[in-house]
């Protein structure tokens, strides 16, 4: 394998499941980017670690959105609905109509999932090319642009606890707690022990409705039609964003049924979590052929450990290779204990000094601190309740519309996105200082 050509870098640290990542990666290739993996961590987290020329694709997909820009916000409903639709079937049918059956309608789902792409993939644009060119020609209405425009599902779940049982809601939002079939749907259990701030909760829903009348007086305004069609998509954006992660969820817990039903013909008793890592083409050979790997290997992958997977344009495979796991990994990984500041992107300013709380997951943090710098690898709207009692927030990943930055700035504290490593060079406990006014985020000597 020859990876000495090209440079690497870290894209995100994220829950690893090959039924998440293979169509956006495969989007990206098709867009300008040659090589991707996805390099296993540990704790079934995988980094993903694309080629100098990531940048490059994200512009071409950037352009191509904006160009189309009018289908695809018109059409962003119903291709999220078409995709819930036939990720269902796919389950209905699974062990009922025969394995031809379902691997054309398989084919089909996939039509789907390359038609949600551009939803998926037009932040990694934004953030790098969008963002910044409105924040330099609206600096005193940038915070217009990317406000909320529509509620997003954990909203709507917040509602829909006022009003009926947990059993209910989780029938209705438990999805919300699955990222990338690593982790369990959110259960009954978890719905009763949520408290909804009813009052927090209608202020949010109003400046929801107060920002869409801010924005259209503010769009009114802009003279320059392709400065308002810019405007107009990045504000869409501001829900879309979190919205397409809901739905990309939404989409893989409807396909359980199917994942339990693929890694049974492989090996008994194994399930979802298994079948999450089998690519496209190994799923039509299984369907068409009742061609498999062995069960043992099956299994191995399953535990997101030691298989890295590799995208080219000439397709998607995964290697058992250490030595040149290890090889990448000391090319886009820097010498952390030497690193002492990090920049990213101010998505709320100000200043903060504190002790560093590193977010992984929901076990890293105890309800009852506060005053802490939270730094995570992104946030979602479930983090809420731990954002409130930071007083700075760091997010490896994401730009002015994500969910830690519009969160941020509804709270008024400093927040910096994009900071790539911050949660490898960071360690509970860091004295820190967060320069939200320059985007740096450096360690202070303990004292």
């Amino acid at each position: 394998m020859n990876i000495k050509n090209h440079k690497l870098m870290l894209w995100a640290t994220r829950p690893d499941s090959i039924w998440w990542n293979q169509g956006f990666f495969e989007y990206a290739i098709r867009h300008g980017c040659k090589t991707m993996y996805n390099i296993p961590i540990g704790k079934d987290k995988s980094d993903y670690v694309v080629d100098e020329l990531f940048d490059k694709a994200c512009l071409n997909i950037g352009k191509g959105f904006i160009r189309d820009h009018k289908t695809l916000l018109s059409e962003y409903e119903k291709r999220k609905k078409d995709l819930f639709k036939i990720s269902a079937e796919l389950s209905k049918k699974a062990g009922k109509a025969s394995d031809k059956e379902l691997s054309r309608i398989y084919k089909r789902y996939w039509g789907h999932i390359d038609n949600f792409q551009p939803y998926m993939m037009f932040p990694h644009y934004s953030e790098r090319f969008l963002e910044p060119l409105l924040k330099q020609k609206f600096p005193d209405d940038f915070h217009i642009i990317t406000s909320l425009s529509k509620p997003i599902d954990y909203m709507k779940m917040q509602l829909s606890l006022l009003k009926e049982t947990p059993k209910a809601v989780a029938k209705k939002f438990g999805y919300l707690g699955a990222y990338a079939l690593v982790e369990e749907p959110f259960n009954e259990e978890y719905f009763r022990s949520l408290k909804v701030n009813k009052e927090e909760l209608y202020k949010s829903l109003k400046e929801i409705r107060d920002n869409k009348k801010e924005f259209k007086r503010f769009i009114r305004k802009i003279k320059s039609q392709k400065d308002r069609t810019l405007c107009t998509i990045l504000h869409e954006f501001a829900y879309i964003r979190t919205d397409r992660v809901d739905a990309f969820k939404k989409h893989l817990v409807l396909l359980i049924p199917f994942a339990d039903y693929l890694a049974n013909k492989i090996s008994k008793g194994a399930g979802r979590r298994e079948a999450s890592m089998l690519l496209r083409d190994e799923i039509i050979i299984l369907l068409e052929r009742g061609e498999h790997m062995s069960a043992e290997e099956f299994i191995e992958r399953g535990k997101r450990k030691a298989f890295m997977a590799i995208y080219t344009k000439k397709g998607a495979s995964f290697t058992y290779d250490p030595k040149a796991m290890q090889d990448i990994i000391s090319r886009y990984r820097p010498n952390i204990e030497e690193i002492t500041e990090v920049k990213g992107i101010s998505a709320c300013k100000g200043i903060a000094k504190g002790r560093v709380k590193l977010y992984l997951n929901k076990t890293d943090m105890d309800s009852g601190e506060s005053g802490y710098i939270m730094v995570a690898k992104h946030t979602q709207p479930q983090d809420a309740v731990y954002m409130k009692k930071a007083i700075a927030i760091v997010a490896d990943e994401g730009g002015v519309t994500s969910h830690a930055a519009i969160v941020s700035r509804e709270l008024g504290i400093p927040c910096i996105v994009g900071a790539k490593i911050a949660t490898s060079v960071f360690k509970d406990g860091d004295l820190v200082e967060v320069d939200a006014y320059k985007g740096i985020v450096r360690k202070l000597k303990n004292r």
